[in-house]
């Protein structure tokens, strides 16, 4: 009886080290994934905020203003450059 308790617990502790592994591991990874791709997301993240700020003033500039048709330069610099990476 003794033997055969002592098997099932032993079996049961080797199952619950191997997931606890397998998990660490896994976290592990996952992290260092999401670490790798955080300087792109932040990088495109400042390039969308240029992008809707010179949006809005093409938006609501005049059409004659010189900054409008600097925005309007702008926007299509980054719609054809950057923003295509991501």
């Amino acid at each position: 009886m003794k033997d055969e308790s002592y098997n099932r617990w032993d079996i049961i502790l080797k199952v619950v080290v191997i997931i606890g592994a397998l998990w660490t591991a896994w976290t592990y990874f996952d992290k260092k994934e999401t670490e790798f791709h955080k300087t792109f997301w932040d990088a495109q993240l400042k390039l969308y905020l240029e992008a809707t700020d010179t949006a809005s003033k093409i938006a609501n500039l005049p059409q004659t203003d010189k900054v409008r048709a600097d925005a309007v330069e702008r926007f299509w610099q980054l719609f054809y450059g950057p923003l295509h990476v991501g």
